[in-house]
């Protein structure tokens, strides 16, 4: 009998030691799933994460008015991600001005 690949991946993530850089992705990722819905609908094009760090994710913003932006809907966002994470992981959210670049990938 077959058992999906999911049923591996975590054993795997734990055994490679990577469990922290996966989690960070994940966090980065769902951040880019609800960003236009939850902050604007051209959020996405100002705002980026960058990384997730002892329950801390940093955004960059393109702009000191995307980052007032994020920081009035910080505690929704927090809800949010949390609830689709599955885990209260995320404490809290930092913004820092920096111009999003096609190199930029979220630091891990």
């Amino acid at each position: 009998m077959f058992r999906p690949l999911s049923d591996f991946v975590p054993k795997a993530v734990n055994h490679l030691g990577m469990t922290k850089q996966v989690t960070g992705a994940h966090v980065c990722q769902a951040f880019r799933a609800i960003c236009n819905e939850i902050i604007h609908e051209s959020a996405d094009e100002h705002i980026h994460p960058r990384f997730f760090r002892n329950g801390v994710l940093s955004i960059g913003v393109d702009a000191s008015a995307w980052a007032q932006l994020v920081t009035d809907k910080k505690v929704t966002i927090i809800e949010i991600l949390n609830k689709r994470i599955g885990s209260e992981i995320i404490k809290n959210i930092r913004t820092s001005l920096h111009e999003k670049t096609q190199l930029d990938a979220p630091q891990i």
